[in-house]
């Protein structure tokens, strides 16, 4: 039979395989999110210097897809957190 530390000790373990997963997946989507973000300022930037519609479509785009990211980095943050 499993006393109570192992069976805390298994669980922490499965925990770490988890958390180690995750932080992973926001590491990814933070690096993701730091080269997007002057990308989109810049194509923001651009766009009102040139009158374009293509231009701000693309920093639209660009401006979403970073949002994304970053709300996504935050969704994984926030499961790590409710797991502990």
């Amino acid at each position: 039979m499993m006393d109570g530390t192992d069976l805390s000790s298994s669980i922490m373990s499965v925990l770490f395989v988890y958390c180690t997963d995750y932080r992973r997946s926001a590491g990814a989507m933070a690096v993701v999110a730091i080269v997007l973000s002057p990308l989109s300022i810049g194509f923001g930037v651009y766009a009102i210097k040139q009158a374009r519609y293509m231009f701000k479509r693309v920093a639209g785009a660009m401006l979403l897809i970073n949002g994304a990211c970053i709300f996504l980095m935050l969704f994984y943050i926030f499961s790590v957190i409710s797991r502990i």
